[in-house]
């Protein structure tokens, strides 16, 4: 049985009206509250003076820069400096509310699904009394040059064996076509193993341990060649992206876990 978006809602009803849930809903909330595990430098344009941009820009005349609320990888572009007023720039980001970062440079293997795209790997986990439970996990990978992996911006995902960090199921998009092997690269999806499994299984057991009163939260996490880092974590993680790649409804296994936990 398939988990709907009113049935996601009604299960989870009191959780994403929380304090914790809400601020799940913020990156610059997130960033700070997880900053040890992202791996990168980062800047809130709106917290930050002319000074600390500028020092910024320098060290990283390319970067990224996110809506503060964004959802779905909408508002996220590639900003170049160079050749930029940078007051100019400094104005418009912050103007827009952004946060801006450091380019993530991915494991090779990795890109060699979509070079384009950071892709990533999004495991949804619940945490009751201490105990996580690991209830899925997706490969994202964009798709035809995107920059972002998101299935709603295009992108591809593929189911996860929790166990074992291999894809075992074909990739899927929006429109549910299905790819054994990736459209833009030809790489396998069926069989691909996720380097540093272990390493980011354990990243989001001390990441889950930082606010446990946000105990529903799918963690977006990239591979680098220096181990697995936070991309950010979502309090509102959607249901479709955990059961269209294998086609198997989720509604039994939340049920057991939430009412074993005394959720619902």
């Amino acid at each position: 049985k398939f988990i709907t978006f009113r049935k996601r809602q009604r299960m989870l009803s009191k959780y994403l009206k929380s304090e914790a849930a809400i601020k799940l809903q913020d990156k610059y909330e997130i960033y700070k509250l997880y900053n040890d595990y992202l791996g990168r430098d980062w800047l809130y344009v709106n917290e930050a003076n002319f000074a600390e941009f500028q020092t910024f820009i320098d060290k990283y005349p390319i970067f990224i820069a996110k809506p503060r609320f964004g959802l779905q990888g909408k508002g996220i572009t590639i900003e170049n400096s160079k050749n930029k007023d940078p007051r100019d720039l400094y104005q418009k980001l912050s103007s827009s509310d952004m946060v801006i970062e450091e380019i993530i440079t991915q494991h090779p293997k990795m890109a060699q699904l979509h070079p384009a795209s950071v892709n990533t790997v999004r495991i949804t986990t619940i945490l009751i009394d201490g105990s996580l439970e690991i209830m899925g996990a997706v490969l994202r990978t964009g798709h035809n040059g995107s920059f972002v992996d998101n299935r709603s911006a295009g992108g591809i995902c593929a189911g996860i064996n929790v166990d074992t960090g291999v894809v075992f199921t074909q990739g899927i998009e929006l429109k549910s076509n299905r790819y054994t092997f990736h459209p833009s690269s030809n790489e396998k999806i069926v069989g691909f193993a996720i380097p540093l499994w272990q390493e980011t299984l354990d990243l989001i057991n001390l990441a889950s341990k930082k606010m446990p009163e946000a105990w529903y939260v799918g963690w977006d996490i990239a591979i680098t060649t220096n181990g697995p880092v936070l991309i950010e974590a979502n309090s509102h993680a959607a249901m479709h992206i955990q059961q269209q790649p294998d086609q198997t409804g989720k509604y039994y296994s939340y049920r057991l876990a939430l009412e074993k936990d005394k959720v619902i």
